[in-house]
This record gives structure tokens, C-alpha cells and sequence, in this order.
């Protein structure tokens, strides 16, 4: 069985670290370490997106469609007219459409 340490023995041990034994880089770390471990499997969504014609419409709808339940990150191609979506679960396009629905961008699948 492993000794365990108090946080008064690891602020000993390790001086550099501040009053609550981390430094903040490490703090940043170990969350998202913890999120990967978390995330078993990632789905991969790619969509056609219609109506953008310039970087604000590739930041709105970025903006909305990241605020969909389950969406982790979104990334918009101006050029291609697509948004690829990826989740920890699934997602269903009529979620995304309503995302869209009042800002004058439409989705749909390939």
C-alpha cells in the first residue's frame, strides 16, 4: 500500500508549487487529461452548410452550432460550404437545423 502524503509534505517536497501543491500549468493538464479519459469514443459529423459568404458567417455559425448539446468542437470551411462537428455522442441534424434556424444558414447532409 502506497504512503500517502499530505499537501504540507508535497509543498515540502516541491517548493515551486504554489500554497495548493500545483502550479497553474499543471492544473490545465490534468483537467484535460481527465476529459480525454473521459470521452471513450468521438464521432466525427460532416455537414454541408449553405448561405456563408464571408468570416462572420463562419464565426456564427460556429458560435450557434457550438452551443448544441453534445457538440465538443465545430470547424467551418468558408470555401467548401461544410462543417465538420465532433461529438461524445450522437447527434441528430434536426438539433443542428434548429441551431441555424434564425440566423439564415441551412444544414444538410451530403
Amino acid at each position: 500500500m502506497e504512503d500517502i502524503k499530505t499537501n504540507q509534505d508535497f509543498n515540502n517536497e516541491h517548493p515551486e508549487h504554489d500554497e495548493n501543491g500545483l502550479k497553474e500549468a499543471n492544473l490545465e493538464v490534468e483537467v484535460n487529461s481527465m476529459e480525454i479519459k473521459a470521452i471513450e469514443k468521438l464521432v466525427l459529423y460532416t455537414y454541408r452548410v449553405f448561405g456563408m459568404s464571408c468570416a462572420n458567417c463562419v464565426e456564427t455559425v460556429k458560435n450557434k452550432l457550438s452551443f448544441v448539446d453534445g457538440v465538443i468542437s465545430v470547424q467551418v470551411d468558408l470555401k467548401k460550404n461544410e462543417v465538420k462537428i465532433t461529438s461524445a455522442q450522437s447527434i441528430k441534424i434536426d438539433k443542428l437545423k434548429e441551431a441555424l434556424s434564425k440566423t439564415g444558414y441551412t444544414i444538410s447532409e451530403f
